[in-house]
């Protein structure tokens, strides 16, 4: 699927794509997404629930990603998240099982509740010096056999329970280059 970086109406106007609606693709067929439009938001689960989806590549235009809009897309396998977003929502790519690798762009800030929950193949991750704060969940479920905290001046608030259920995973690395401050819910926010 190409989603373009215009649409013309039947009487002539042409319109330009902003933003990815809410559930918009959520559960199509479509294996491959290449958007051509210059988005500057995709709504929550816009394209959650794609069971055949495998490869997406998000424009650099993109700097709102919702909660969800990937989740539950089990052969996804090649993400490219644009350079400039800080925010990986909740629930960005949860249930996304055939997920090995991604790049967390320099850009990002926060990791949200259960971006990478159940991404059993999952088995590398590296937090970018710019992050901040880590939700809880974060990589639960996962098969991380290296978590690494890039190197920063700048402390790590992080969820006490964002590294739960990591009985589930092979973790043979832990790198960590900065301070943490684990919070608990109540103090979190």
């Amino acid at each position: 699927l190409t989603i373009p970086a215009t649409v013309t109406a039947p009487d002539g106007t042409v319109f330009t794509l902003v933003t990815l609606s809410y559930t918009l693709l959520q559960g199509t067929g479509f294996t491959e997404v290449d958007i051509k439009a210059p988005l500057d938001t995709i709504e929550g689960h816009a394209f959650s629930q794609m069971e055949n989806l495998r490869k997406i590549e998000i424009p650099n235009s993109v700097t709102q990603i919702y909660s969800n809009a990937f989740s539950y897309c089990p052969c996804l396998t090649e993400v490219k998240l644009p350079e400039n977003i800080e925010t990986l929502q909740a629930g960005l790519f949860a249930g996304c099982a055939a997920l090995e690798e991604i790049n967390i762009p320099a850009s990002v800030t926060e990791l949200m509740s259960s971006v990478f929950f159940d991404c059993k193949k999952l088995s590398s991750v590296t937090i970018p010096a710019g992050v901040e704060k880590i939700g809880s969940g974060c990589i639960s479920g996962t098969n991380l056999s290296t978590f690494e905290l890039a190197p920063s001046a700048t402390p790590l608030k992080a969820h006490h329970m964002f590294l739960q259920n990591m009985t589930r995973t092979n973790i043979e690395c832990i790198r960590v280059g900065r301070d943490v401050t684990l919070y608990t819910s109540y103090d979190f926010d």
